[in-house]
C-alpha cells in the first residue's frame, strides 16, 4: 500500500522555477519506460494471497476519502452496494491500509524520499507468474461470490 501511495504522490519542486513538474512519479517512471528507460520502481512488491485482496478491495473502495481515511460508513455502503461482506477484521485492516496509504503519500510528496520497502525488484514479473497472479485472483473472486451463493456463469 505504501509502494502505491508512494508511486501515487506528487513530489514537491526543489525550485521555484516556472516550469516545475506536477505529475506523480508513477507518471513520470511511465514516461520513462516509454522513452526506453527500464524504472523497475514500477514493480509492485509481492503480496501474500490471503490479504492481496484486501488491498484489490481499497483500491476499489478509494484508498483516502477527501483526503481522510476510508470511514466504517464508506466501507458498509460499498460492502451493501457490491456484496462484498466485510468482516470487523478486515474493515479495521482496510482502514489501517488507508492510514498506511495516507500517511505515506504525504511523506512522498518529499523528492528525495526513498521508495518504501527499499529494494528495488531487478526483474519484472514472468507471463507465467502474471498469468498465476490473475488467475489467483479470479480463483478469489469466484469463492467469494460462491460463499454469497453467486453461482458462476458459463
Amino acid at each position: 500500500m505504501r509502494h502505491l501511495a508512494w508511486l501515487h504522490a506528487v513530489p514537491e519542486p526543489k525550485g521555484k522555477g516556472k516550469n516545475q513538474d506536477r505529475r506523480t512519479r508513477a507518471q513520470r517512471f511511465a514516461a520513462d519506460e516509454e522513452d526506453g528507460t527500464e524504472r523497475p520502481e514500477l514493480i509492485p512488491p509481492d503480496l501474500p494471497s490471503e490479504v492481496g485482496y484486501l488491498v484489490e478491495h481499497l483500491m476499489a473502495i478509494g484508498p483516502a476519502s477527501a483526503g481522510e481515511v476510508v470511514t466504517f460508513q464508506e466501507l458498509q455502503a460499498w460492502s451493501a452496494l457490491t456484496g462484498n461482506v466485510l468482516t470487523s477484521w478486515e474493515a479495521s485492516t482496510l482502514r489501517a491500509l488507508s492510514l498506511a496509504y495516507l500517511s505515506e503519500y504525504h511523506a512522498a510528496t518529499d523528492p528525495d524520499r526513498p521508495m518504501p520497502g527499499g529494494e528495488i525488484r531487478k526483474e519484472k514479473p514472468s507471463r507465467a507468474e502474471i498469468s498465476q497472479r490473475i488467475s489467483d485472483m479470479f480463483a478469489r473472486l469466484e469463492e467469494q461470490d460462491r460463499k454469497k451463493g453467486i453461482a458462476p456463469k458459463g
